[in-house]
């Protein structure tokens, strides 16, 4: 639209309206969380990024309960640490948000299968120490979920792994596969998606030397599913079992939430029960699948 000087007026973006990250903009390797900011639900920029704007969209767009909104959340708020135990006491002292962000965690860790024996070293912390906001809330830029060994972790669906070079870009390639691994062409099941995990684990032990994809690596990768069958999926027999293939493409082709294509917010909030057991559901799907000769 022209205005009276002859210049092209560039419409206001609503909060929700869908736009294409700028290059500035910052991005990491969630597709959910890169979607939440290309609608306008965090800032757009990717920057300074409180943990309240994060529980609060969860909770509005992906209708997540309060737990698994906060469980999901409080995590990489912690700061990102290494195994120096006198390093750690001292970011402590320096900001003291962070021991209650790490008791998050650990509830958040006591809800998730084959976790529960691991110790305090498993850390999900992304920030760096004094990363705050002018209220003194403790932020984050998006491009820190692509910190390796925190949120992020080797066998991505659709992106490489960090000794590969670029662990934040989608692959074209790896998004291809994944979208034939729909076994209808219709929607995704917990069986398709297991399917492709496994497969994607044997293409990059071929590929990447330095992979690592153990317990811990696992249950993320599997959790990071579930949220997604969990949030877009159908009920089908009680459970959320079944995604609609156009949902899922939306999703992770261009981050974007298929509102067009017909989503819309589940009425019944999603647990970290209910994250718990379609996580332990996938990773049976996947003990299966291994047995499988194709």
């Amino acid at each position: 639209m022209e205005n009276s000087a002859g210049t092209t007026d560039t419409p206001t973006l609503q909060r929700g309206d869908w736009k294409h990250p700028d290059v500035t903009d910052l991005r990491g390797p969630c597709p959910i969380i890169n979607s939440l900011a290309n609608h306008g639900y965090i800032p757009r920029d990717g920057r300074n990024v409180s943990a309240d704007e994060i529980i609060e969209a969860f909770q509005e767009v992906l209708g997540l309960a309060p737990d698994s909104a906060i469980g999901l959340t409080k995590p990489p708020f912690t700061l990102h640490l290494d195994q120096d135990s006198d390093k750690k006491d001292a970011q402590d002292q320096q900001d003291p948000t962070n021991k209650q962000n790490q008791s998050w965690f650990h509830s958040f860790l006591s809800k998730l299968p084959g976790l529960p024996t691991m110790d305090s070293q498993l850390s999900l912390g992304l920030r760096d120490a004094g990363q705050v906001n002018e209220k003194g809330e403790p932020v984050l830029n998006l491009d820190q979920l692509s910190r390796h060994g925190a949120v992020e972790h080797d066998v991505s669906l659709i992106r490489n792994d960090f000794a590969q070079g670029d662990n934040t870009s989608i692959q074209p390639h790896l998004l291809e596969q994944l979208l034939k691994a729909s076994s209808d062409g219709k929607t995704f099941t917990i069986a398709d998606f297991a399917h492709f995990r496994n497969q994607r684990y044997r293409q990059q032990k071929t590929l990447n030397p330095e992979l690592k994809f153990g317990l811990r690596e696992a249950v993320l990768a599997f959790g990071e599913v579930a949220l997604v069958m969990c949030v877009f999926g159908v009920s089908f027999a009680g459970g959320y079992d079944k995604a609609p293939y156009e949902y899922i493409k939306t999703l992770l082709k261009e981050e974007r939430f298929p509102y067009q294509e017909g989503w819309k917010k589940r009425t019944i909030p999603v647990t970290l029960a209910e994250l718990s057991a379609n996580s332990t559901y996938l990773q049976a799907a996947a003990f299966i699948d291994s047995f499988r000769q194709d």
